[in-house]
């Protein structure tokens, strides 16, 4: 007996994901409400096989630009080892994740990411207020 057609087209799609995402990247602010998306991504990662790069955006210092970070030193460490602690989630599930800490804008620096490199998908959460 043959599986039912929908059922073959389940496969396909499943298949034709696996080809779609190559590298994932998931912003992260240090809050519930961000890590909330961290499961999707990590599963989404597993099926696919893609790569995941967990990024955070902190603000500049005042009057310094988009790309200070002198006086960032403490806040920059405190954020790459929460990042570290996440990255070890998905290096534990056997996936490929790296991490970055960049300066600015949240959505600028983030469309900044996802264009240097060549991001498939952006899994994240919001409020949902708009």
């Amino acid at each position: 007996m043959h599986p039912p057609a929908r059922i073959r087209s389940v496969a396909a799609f499943a298949r034709a994901l696996v080809a779609v995402y190559s590298n994932l990247l998931v912003p992260l602010d240090g809050s519930p409400l961000a890590e909330r998306a961290l499961p999707y991504a990590l599963s989404l990662a597993e099926r696919t096989g893609a790569r995941l790069l967990l990024l955070r955006v902190l603000a500049p210092l005042p009057g310094k630009g988009e790309g200070a970070a002198a006086g960032h030193d403490d806040t920059e460490g405190a954020t790459l080892a929460y990042l570290e602690g996440r990255r070890r989630q998905a290096t534990e599930r056997g996936l490929s994740c790296q991490v970055a800490v960049v300066y600015g804008s949240p959505a600028a620096a983030i469309l900044d990411a996802v264009a240097a490199n060549g991001c498939d998908l952006v899994a994240m959460s919001t409020h949902g207020r708009s």
